[in-house]
């Protein structure tokens, strides 16, 4: 977990002098070859002649701490964070000494220095919580460990790569975070299963399973891999016949006014967002995208929630929109949005969040050479003419021509749902979304990151 400190903190290596250069090197050796006692034999010895070699201090407190010597180990810790405070895995080990010497209060305010300097730290982030259970501060304990959740998924699969002691409060923080959430789900789908036979929702309770790492799904085509959801039993194929969503027709029918109040939209300055904005550190597969105009959104309804101002520039659309099945969960769906792709732009390869929806697009303005792949199937965008397509199989999208290309994008029930089964889906959901919003981290951290599950 090295984080990499500013020049000002610490001297590059070539403007150390010779002696501490080979001293540092030989010790390094040392530590690769496991001989780690005339490893610290050097650093202690490199310190004489640089005390402020802030890696000599750093590996010389984690000895002591190994060897439980835990006032020399804050000493020494704290003699590093002088040289340089900004360093957050420095703070991360001097709250894990002040925690076993018994005082969880400098404990946590060492973690808060180290998440403040490096906010991804996801094993920090379950530290923290840790000393928050001891001092009996519950609720921002599960709040600490859902940001670590946030930030590497599964935490049971997190917690299998990192060493047995850190391995046991990771695995510790996923189960308190379980038993929260089934207590939350619990209280919102008993009137369903008290209404309902075991048969009618066993699908539904496998799909609730898979979302909160309590099951691992069974895909039936490698190219599906949801982010969020998986429902079994659903048919799985990358595009769905037009002919099974009838009420599409009278929203094809509208193309020509939602159409004209889209390009009424494009003429007010700043009205499209980049539709990707995800934080910094989580965005790897969209560098070229995030943030960026090539592709961006005119959202109508988002998480649910009408966009202030935006549903009255388009009446037209949200009345069509508003005659149709879509997917409705409170703080979740549906999102209704205007995608804009730009020429020239491709959207690389991804997987949407569930199975239970599928996507539709509605084209509106379609130049030469542009296309959608999901899964292995490729086609074109035929204006006025809706798209059905399972997004969680992965997909990919381009704008080769040199015109932008516009479609609507909204969400429908994948048609094999029933009606119980969309109910049990939305109250979950909404339920987890509760609980997400219940212990959201009430601090000035890095935000949540995003993932774009649409095209």
């Amino acid at each position: 977990m090295d984080v990499t400190d500013s020049p000002a903190e610490i001297p590059p290596p070539m403007e150390l002098p010779e002696q501490v250069r080979l001293l540092e090197a030989n010790a390094r050796a040392l530590i690769e070859a496991g001989n780690h006692a005339d490893a610290e034999r050097l650093f202690t010895q490199l310190l004489e002649v640089a005390p402020h070699h802030v890696p000599a201090l750093q590996y010389l407190a984690g000895q002591a701490l190994a060897r439980n010597q835990l006032e020399v180990a804050q000493q020494l810790l704290e003699r590093a964070i002088r040289i340089a405070p900004r360093r957050a895995e420095l703070h991360q080990n001097l709250g894990i000494v002040l925690q076993a010497r018994g005082y969880p209060q400098g404990a946590l305010v060492a973690f808060d220095h180290a998440l403040k300097y490096h906010p991804r730290l996801a094993v920090t982030w379950v530290q923290r919580g840790d000393v928050l259970q001891f001092l009996e501060r519950h609720h921002d304990a599960i709040a600490s460990y859902r940001q670590a959740e946030i930030l590497v998924g599964n935490l049971m699969r997190f917690a299998a790569l990192n060493p047995p002691r850190i391995q046991q409060i990771i695995e510790r923080a996923a189960g308190f975070l379980h038993s929260e959430r089934l207590a939350i789900l619990d209280t919102a789908l008993a009137p369903l299963r008290r209404r309902h036979e075991p048969p009618a929702l066993e699908h539904a309770e496998q799909a609730l399973a898979h979302m909160i790492h309590a099951a691992q799904p069974e895909y039936t085509d490698p190219l599906q891999q949801p982010a969020f959801g998986y429902f079994p039993g659903l048919e799985a194929r990358p595009f769905y016949p037009r002919e099974r969503f009838p009420r599409l027709s009278d929203l094809e029918r509208k193309t020509p006014r939602i159409r004209a109040e889209l390009e009424r939209v494009l003429t007010a300055p700043g009205a499209l967002k980049p539709y990707v904005e995800i934080a910094t550190g989580n965005a790897a597969q969209w560098t070229e995208l995030n943030h960026s105009p090539k592709w961006s959104a005119y959202h109508l309804y988002w998480n649910g929630v009408p966009v202030p101002g935006h549903r009255e520039e388009c009446p037209d659309t949200i009345a069509a929109m508003d005659s149709l099945p879509l997917v409705r969960i409170p703080g979740h769906a549906p999102e209704i949005f205007f995608s804009i792709l730009a020429p020239q732009t491709h959207i690389p390869p991804h997987h949407g969040l569930a199975n239970y929806k599928l996507a539709v697009h509605l084209p509106l303005v379609i130049p030469p050479h542009c296309a959608i792949r999901v899964g292995d199937e490729t086609r074109e965008w035929a204006p006025g003419e809706c798209l059905v397509f399972d997004d969680s199989f992965e997909h990919e999208a381009w704008n080769r021509g040199n015109t932008p290309r516009a479609v609507l994008i909204f969400e429908v029930w994948h048609p094999d749902l029933t009606p119980v089964e969309r109910k049990f889906l939305a109250t979950a959901i909404a339920a987890l979304n509760q609980f997400n919003h219940q212990y959201a981290v009430a601090a000035a951290h890095e935000p949540n990151p995003g993932k774009p599950a649409q095209t």
